[in-house]
């Protein structure tokens, strides 16, 4: 006869947490149909040079943003989430871009799957000084977002100039080039 055994509290835990991890990474996850086709789907809808996806968001600030309204100016998304480390590590430098381009027609906008309340609590410890929009898993898969972060930087006619998908080394020297590509409203 086989014996059962219960398994331990520290097992227990860690299968919680892989748990919870996972239900953090399901906003950005692609949906089982397109699993295969997620990085072929992705280069698709990003292609340098088409209009981005149209868009209708709220910052928690109350700000909101559509994509006619940013025309004239060049456009920073983040796609992100608060259980990414790669996407918690990359704030300061963002916030360094922010500084950067203050005086220049330049929205940063994050876009994160968590809801306000995490948002909320999140960014009292760490501040973010992106235009930071909740629950926004509806926009990154307008934009065949399957993973963060990732960032897009759009021109002043809402082109697509450039993203970035992963984390890199230094986040704010890849990006600021195209910042000012995106300024000069070209491809």
């Amino acid at each position: 006869m086989k014996r059962r055994t219960t398994p331990s509290l520290a097992h227990s835990f860690l299968r919680a947490a892989f748990v919870l991890a996972g239900a953090w990474l399901l906003p950005f996850a692609a949906p089982p149909s397109t699993v295969a086709l997620s990085e072929k789907a992705y280069n698709l809808v990003l292609k340098q040079g088409d209009p981005a996806p149209e868009f209708d968001v709220t910052a928690l600030d109350g700000s909101r943003f559509t994509t006619a309204d940013l025309k004239g100016k060049a456009v920073v998304l983040n796609f992100w989430f608060i259980a990414c480390p790669p996407c918690r590590e990359e704030i300061p430098r963002l916030n360094q871009l922010v500084e950067h381009f203050r005086d220049q027609p330049v929205v940063f906008i994050g876009l994160a799957a968590d809801p306000p309340p995490l948002l909320t609590v999140f960014l009292k410890k760490n501040p973010f000084r992106y235009h930071v929009v909740p629950n926004a898993t509806s926009i990154a898969n307008r934009f065949g977002i399957d993973g963060a972060p990732t960032h897009v930087i759009l021109d002043t006619q809402g082109r697509v100039v450039h993203f970035v998908r992963g984390a890199v080394k230094d986040v704010g020297t890849e990006l600021r080039p195209w910042i000012e590509r995106a300024l000069a409203g070209s491809e």
